[in-house]
């Protein structure tokens, strides 16, 4: 696997992960350490792909919507 795909399997790992720590804690009671331990990952690694919390909530959010589009 080239680095590129691995840098791209992570950020879908912390999308998919931020997805799920958002529903279970909302955005306000979700941090970033939480949302990087729920993706498998560091709070730096998390912070190579997403400058913020707020990134990474539009990023997800975004990701759900499609899914949800892809599911009807």
């Amino acid at each position: 696997m080239s680095r590129a795909e691995q840098k791209a399997q992570t950020r879908q790992r912390i999308l998919e992960g931020s997805g799920r720590a958002f529903r279970k804690g909302g955005y306000a009671g979700t941090g970033v350490d939480a949302l990087a331990k729920e993706a498998g990952v560091t709070s730096g690694a998390f912070y190579v792909h997403f400058g913020s919390k707020g990134d990474a909530f539009r990023e997800s959010l975004r990701l759900g919507m499609h899914d949800l589009r892809e599911g009807i």
